[in-house]
């Protein structure tokens, strides 16, 4: 809507400046600085508005990579837990299959 009133305002006082030979009034000349400084304002709150959602964006990011490292490293723990795991239950098998052979030479195989 405002880009509308701003066109409409520019071409009347392009209208205007043609139909007269006079030079633009005190008027019109604070009604353009008006203009301009309404149009680099806003083109400095949308660079505002932008800087803050980037700032908002890298401080969310820098969160979720913290996080993020923090699940890697709880992932890396648990292969290795998990490993233990695996070769304390192997040894232990082993062990009991040692163990029952010896007791009961004549019992099944387990493979």
């Amino acid at each position: 809507m405002r880009k509308i009133i701003v066109a409409m305002m520019a071409v009347m006082m392009g209208l205007a400046g043609c139909t007269s030979s006079q030079a633009p009034t005190f008027g019109n000349s604070i009604l353009g600085q008006s203009q301009d400084s309404r149009m680099i304002g806003e083109k400095w709150n949308k660079g505002n508005s932008s800087m803050i959602r980037g700032e908002k964006l890298q401080f969310n990011g820098q969160k979720k990579v913290e996080q993020g490292r923090s699940m890697v490293k709880d992932g890396q723990d648990n292969i290795s837990k998990g490993k233990e795991l695996v070769l304390q239950g192997e040894q232990l098998k082993q062990e009991s299959e040692t163990e029952y052979r010896i007791k009961f030479p004549e019992g099944k195989s387990f493979q």
